[in-house]
């Protein structure tokens, strides 16, 4: 949405147009009519690859190469977005206000989006980690600096370690099971130890903010 508002949209446009032909085409089996009727719409608005004059002849979509460090990338700022919109909700903040949102730890990877992650979220988003209470996001620590109860705000903390603690516990005992390690997929066992060592860096993140309220 904000590249589609940006003073250049051109390249947005063209991304969107392609991906929305892409999907009418595999569509188009399922759904003929429909999807013939929205191509027709698009093709008098946007130049397809093949210039294809219908669904019915145009090239089936090929699979191309995948970048998967984008991927990683893009799903870090996806979680990041969704993590501050739900901080925001928690905390009765209005929809229309803009706050205040700190991020620390790993954070090299959204360094360079933190403009568009404030505007998909209506907050200055910037380094720091000297005010706030903080959540963990793929090793990112998020902190919304808004007014909060202090014995709500501590007792949320506690909540919240109770369950990183619990959610740790299990990944090492899963990680832990013979059977597990030896005979799950490679990919699903990695995937496990990151969630363990994503999972401490919580805990370790939540205990340090308790003992700074003198817990």
């Amino acid at each position: 949405k904000p590249a589609l508002r940006g003073e250049d949209a051109t390249e947005a446009v063209r991304t969107l147009a392609y991906v929305l032909d892409r999907a009418l085409r595999l569509a188009h089996p399922l759904v003929p009519f429909i999807s013939e009727t929205i191509a027709l719409q698009l093709r008098s608005r946007a130049r397809t690859s093949d210039d294809a004059p219908s669904l019915v002849t145009a090239r089936w979509p090929t699979l191309g190469a995948r970048d998967l460090a984008l991927e990683e990338r893009f799903a870090v700022l996806i979680e990041l977005v969704r993590a501050i919109r739900n901080l925001r909700q928690d905390a009765g903040v209005d929809p229309s206000a803009r706050v205040k949102v700190l991020l620390s730890g790993d954070a090299k990877s959204v360094a360079k989006n933190l403009d568009l992650v404030g505007e998909l979220t209506r907050a200055d988003v910037r380094p720091g980690e000297d005010e706030g209470t903080p959540t963990m996001v793929r090793g990112i620590a998020v902190r919304l600096v808004v007014e909060r109860d202090p014995e709500a705000e501590r007792s949320r903390l506690d909540r919240d370690l109770a369950e990183a603690l619990d959610l740790t516990k299990r990944s090492r005992e899963l990680l832990a099971r013979p059977g597990f390690t030896s005979k799950a997929p490679k990919d699903v066992v990695e995937k496990e130890r990151a969630k363990l060592a994503e999972r401490e860096a919580r805990v370790r993140l939540l205990e340090a903010e308790l003992k700074k309220r003198g817990g």
